[in-house]
């Protein structure tokens, strides 16, 4: 057309700068002449063009505050060198360059703070996606769908959020499971845990070996014993050893396991000491911020950019984007059609952008040009700020928030810029009007409920400026609570004052039929409740603001116990609807407090304080008293045991304590109640069933001494323990103890006479019983007779036999005749006249007689006991044995004996005195005397002599005597004189 114009008279030439990739086919149908050109751009160089293009956007130093900082007006100049990576066109970097110089004149009198680099990204994309930037006019661009972030319909999202869900379930279930162990729990403290099983050990190996601990696995008996490697060393031991008195390293034959069976069947020791652990840790309120934290974070996670959901929860999102950049290619094969994924050969680019934060939600702000007039060019830049969630302060100034407000994308109330009092103030203004009811509310409540320290400031503030406003006041809090999480919030991150301003706001506010719903799904975990508990100037401080009875009814709703109360007399009403309802918790303050609000009570501190429990259950009928009986554990822990000066309780009610089931006062309570000790003792055991208290009663002696106690206490327990030993070793209990009475009532106390009889030998023969409570209790005998054989301990029977109680029959003659003579005899002189007449009863051979002989037995009844033997004697040769008869004839002048016996031992060689004193006795009887001779002839020797005329001498003394006087008389001498020189008495005869 141009050839054949008549206004162009020249040739025409046409030169084409093409690329080879636009023609792949006939390029020379179409030119005329083909020059290759080479590029002078590449992959290898484009960086340079770039940098030299963009030189005066570099990033400058400035001095701001005499600090130096980055200007964020500046391109970064490693971004643009890496970013130059995708593009190697030179006509492309320089129509990037042109358009980015372009739109950065025409936005940055508007957007003066607008971020170059992301400005920068938006152009590249735009030049390396053209058809999809067109697109963002019309909100179907790729960017539009990729930023979406939807969550329904996106898997990989989807399943974050079940991920989320399955942790917090199960954190749930723990904390559960945790707070159902704990509520279990009694005893609270490691130290008193050990100690208990410690006492029961002690108790077990006292109970099988009848031994006086000193100490365990080398270990003393002592505070010690329970420190971490040395109770470690007891509980890891299968044979426990043990040490006692004079003996040392003795097996137990127990094993801690049995220990811990014995204590508790149920649960382990370990298990018991992580528990109270948990509770010292206090491992449930941990749980519950874990449990808020994962609430708080399924919340947030949909309020995160696709980048923090990358980095942070899962890798699905680049198959995402992949799927997002590629397009269906269908081929034809044979008739067959064919379809595959082509993905994006520039894919990498938009990758790149998105990780590092060039590309993300607010890629909008970029290519929008902003008309002024709606806003004022001060809002206007705050309005930019907050697009770009630069800093802000709370405080910042609004020309007219309204148009703020309208102007802020929606998406931007998630930013922590957003928080700004007067926003904040603007949008609750209204909020409860549901036309003017927007999202732009909900996402800037939503920072608020992110737990950051930001947002918390950002609140304190804002109740500041606000306190006096009850329309934009309750308008907030209504809004709040919908978040169930709010007093954990507040709690958590709040400042003392200001948690006690939002929590009197609150009851204010929702203390009514359809508030108290509020309340109770604020305080889920009852954490409301708890720092109600722990606010002693609570009700105080509260009172003016409140109605008593809603007020009460609230407090009730919300399960309030209070650790404290300070009193304060303009509350005295409220105070007794507290008392009525049980709104506390039991422990010496508050008991000490509702003593004196019941006017029942005749309140004196003594009393309260020195018999508390006795106090308390003076007036039945109180419903101070029907408190702790429903709960009489927390009752002993809380309050009786913890007043030191509480030991003079009527032994009466400590009994009635005792005697409760272990479900109403645990065991370890029981024992600590011992352990605290009162002055008075029980008169009886009653009704208590638990051998762990009868033993420690007996070992505090916490009992009055009695044999029915001390029978009670052994037919629990078997034979002695040397608890019991110790405890009648006690000089005020064994002076009230006598065997007779306990004797004379053995049908009383035992249901088998022969087991009291036992329990009777099991006292003597008990080695630990002292001396003096064994002989005030034996002092007196009565009608009790007891068998020797059956006692082992000798000092005993001869106590016995001096107390006559012992009894004397053939079975304890026999068993003392072979095993001690000695003790024999003194129960034979303690029972002589039933020996003597039961003498034919007893066997023993001659030579006792001479034992006999020996005791303190009556002349005349060992002359029985000759008499009843002499046939014996008249057979023996025991010489010893018959110069100790004829001594004892010799010696009582005894005449009363048989001529068969006289002849015996008169015949017998015998000692000549004896011979001579029974032949003097026989023949003074002059009936007697025709057998002088016949005697003196057998009598042999010199007595013999005297018949023959021999010269017989004797010995000077009076028997010797008398025997001459008798023989003189008889003529058998003429004469005899006495020969002092020879000392000697010279016989003549006729």
């Amino acid at each position: 057309m141009i050839k054949q114009s008549k206004d162009v008279i020249q040739p025409v030439k046409f030169i084409y700068s093409v690329k080879d990739e636009l023609i792949l086919e006939d390029k020379t149908k179409f030119f005329d002449i083909i020059i290759p050109v080479i590029p002078i751009t590449d992959y290898s160089n484009s960086k340079n063009m770039f940098l030299l293009k963009l030189k005066s956007f570099f990033e400058e130093e400035v001095v701001v505050n005499i600090k130096t900082e980055i200007s964020k007006s500046y391109l970064d100049r490693y971004f643009i060198s890496e970013v130059s990576n995708y593009v190697y066109d030179m006509r492309t970097v320089i129509n990037i360059c042109n358009e980015f110089k372009l739109y950065n004149e025409i936005l940055k009198i508007d957007k003066p703070n607008i971020d170059k680099n992301k400005l920068f990204a938006i152009i590249f994309y735009k030049n390396i996606y053209p058809d999809d930037f067109a697109r963002i006019q019309k909100n179907e661009s790729k960017l539009h769908r990729i930023f979406k972030k939807d969550f329904k319909n996106d898997k990989e999202l989807e399943k974050v959020i079940l991920e989320i869900e399955e942790k917090l379930k199960k954190e749930i279930e723990e904390k559960v499971k945790l707070e159902k162990e704990l509520s279990d729990l009694i005893i609270r403290d490691v130290a008193e845990l050990r100690n208990i099983y410690i006492f029961n050990l002690i108790a077990m190996i006292v109970e099988k070996h009848d031994v006086e601990i000193i100490d365990i696995e080398e270990l003393k008996l002592d505070s010690k014993l329970i420190t971490d490697d040395n109770f470690q060393k007891i509980k890891t031991s299968s044979n426990i050893k043990y040490s006692y008195k004079y003996s040392s390293d003795n097996y137990s034959n127990i094993s801690f396991k049995e220990v811990e069976n014995k204590v508790n069947i149920k649960s382990t020791y370990d298990t018991r000491e992580n528990l109270i652990k948990s509770f010292r840790e206090n491992k449930i309120g941990l749980l519950e911020r874990r449990i808020l934290y994962l609430k708080n974070e399924k919340q947030n996670i949909k309020n995160l950019s696709l980048l923090e959901l990358y980095q942070n929860y899962y890798d699905g999102i680049e198959e995402f984007l992949d799927l997002v950049y590629s397009s269906k290619i269908y081929n034809n094969v044979d008739g067959k059609e064919f379809e595959y994924i082509k993905l994006n050969p520039n894919i990498g680019l938009f990758k790149y952008l998105f990780i590092n934060d060039y590309l993300n939600e607010d890629f909008i702000e970029y290519v929008s040009y902003f008309y002024p007039g709606s806003l004022s060019s001060n809002d206007h830049k705050l309005m930019m700020k907050i697009n770009q969630n630069e800093f802000t302060s709370f405080d910042e100034k609004i020309d007219n928030v309204e148009n703020l407000v309208k102007s802020t994308r929606d998406i931007r109330f998630k930013n922590q810029s957003i928080l700004i009092y007067d926003i904040f103030y603007f949008l609750l203004k209204d909020c409860q009007e549901p036309s003017l009811r927007n999202k732009k509310l909900d996402f800037l409540l939503s920072q608020i409920q992110n737990y950051n320290d930001n947002s918390t400031y950002f609140l304190e503030g804002f109740f500041e400026k606000i306190s006096d406003n009850n329309e934009i006041l309750s308008n907030f809090y209504i809004e709040i609570t919908k978040w169930d999480n709010f007093w954990n919030l507040v709690e958590v991150k709040f400042s003392k004052n200001f948690k006690r301003v939002v929590l009197f706001d609150l009851i204010q506010l929702f203390s009514d039929d359809i508030g108290d719903r509020t309340l109770i799904k604020l305080n889920k975990n009852k954490g409301m409740t708890k720092y109600i508990n722990s606010d002693e100037n609570f009700l105080k401080d509260i009172f003016d603001r409140i109605s008593i009875n809603q007020f009460t009814k609230t407090l009730m709703l919300l399960e309030v116990k209070f650790e404290l109360i300070n009193p304060d007399k303009k509350i005295e009403e409220l105070l007794i609807k507290i008392y009525e309802n049980n709104l506390y918790q039991i422990n010496i303050d508050n008991l000490k407090l509702f003593a004196q609000v019941d006017k029942k009570y005749d309140y004196k501190e003594e009393h309260f304080s020195q018999a508390n429990f006795t106090f308390l259950k003076s007036k039945t009928d109180t419903i101070l008293y029907k408190r702790i009986s429903s709960d009489l554990n927390q009752y002993i822990e809380n309050v009786y045991l913890k007043i030191e000066e509480n030991i003079n309780e009527n032994s009466g009610e400590v009994l009635h304590l005792l005697e409760l089931k272990d479900e109403v006062i645990s065991l370890e309570n029981k024992l600590k109640i011992i352990q605290k000790g009162f002055n008075s003792k029980l008169e009886k055991f009653g009704e208590i069933q638990s051998k762990e208290v009868k033993s420690l009663l007996i070992e505090q002696n916490k009992i009055s001494a009695s044999w029915i106690n001390i029978i009670e206490y052994y037919n629990h327990f078997g034979p002695l323990t040397p608890i019991l030993t110790n405890y009648l070793n006690i000089e005020e209990n064994f002076t009230k103890l006598l065997i007779t009475e306990l004797f004379e009532g053995l049908a009383d106390f035992f249901k088998d006479k022969q087991d009291g009889h036992d329990f009777i030998y099991d006292l003597i023969n008990d080695e630990g019983l002292t001396e003096d409570s064994f002989k005030n209790i034996f002092e007196k005998s009565g009608n009790l007779k007891l068998e020797s054989n059956k006692i082992t301990l000798e000092s005993r029977i001869l106590f016995l036999i001096e107390k006559d109680a012992l009894k004397l029959d053939e079975d304890q003659f026999n068993f003392l005749l072979e095993n001690n003579r000695e003790l024999l005899i003194k129960l034979i002189e303690q029972n002589e006249n039933r020996f003597i007449s039961d003498l034919r009863d007893y066997t023993f051979d001659i030579d006792f007689i001479e034992v006999l002989l020996n005791s303190k037995l009556s002349i005349k009844n060992l002359n029985v006991i000759i008499d009843f033997k002499e046939s014996n004697i008249m057979e023996t040769e025991n010489l010893k044995l018959l110069n100790r008869i004829a001594r004892f004839y010799n010696e009582n002048k005894l005449e009363d004996f048989s001529l068969e016996l006289f002849e015996k031992l008169v015949f017998s060689a015998l000692d000549e005195g004896y011979r001579i004193g029974l032949f003097n006795m026989y023949f003074s009887n002059p009936e007697n005397q025709h057998q002088i001779s016949d005697i003196l002839e057998k009598m042999e020797g010199k007595f013999k002599g005297i018949l023959e005329n021999e010269d017989v001498v004797f010995d000077i003394n009076d028997e010797i005597k008398n025997f001459l006087t008798i023989i003189k008389e008889n003529e058998l001498i003429n004469s005899f004189r006495r020969d002092n020189k020879k000392g000697s008495f010279i016989l003549t005869y006729a």
